[in-house]
């Protein structure tokens, strides 16, 4: 078989094995809110590593392509920029976990409390 096909039986396969991982965390996790907070740190998580790839060719370019020490000095800039970027990103989870945890806290505290509303022709529903 040629390169191209087996790169594309292996990402299909590890798209396969993503797919999985749904089938499982909610046994493992416990609770809704929980695997509802996996889902959303997974979902960022794709986000900043579709970004990762262009990213990284374009710093190796600039990298390769600076010949003066000046320019050397604006790459390692951005790069030590990027880093503040990457720790400001890894501190996001833990942020958003007590947000939820603080949000758990605040739903326990609070009654429910009836409301009309009128566009389900004035039906009361418990918040």
């Amino acid at each position: 078989m040629r390169q191209g096909t087996w790169m594309m039986f292996s990402n299909t396969f590890a798209g396969l094995l993503m797919f999985g991982v749904h089938l499982m965390a909610p046994a493992m996790m416990g609770s809704a809110g929980e695997y509802g907070l996996f889902v959303a740190l997974l979902g960022m998580l794709h986000l900043v590593m579709s970004l990762a790839p262009g990213i990284q060719t374009v710093f190796a370019h600039e990298s390769a392509a600076a010949s003066t020490s000046q320019q050397r000095c604006v790459v390692g800039q951005r790069a030590m920029a990027a880093a503040e970027a990457q720790e400001y990103l890894m501190k996001q989870p833990a942020r958003i976990r007590r947000l939820a945890d603080f949000a758990a806290a605040k739903a326990k505290k609070k009654e429910a409390q009836e409301e009309a509303f009128s566009w389900i022709f004035g039906r009361k529903v418990s918040i």
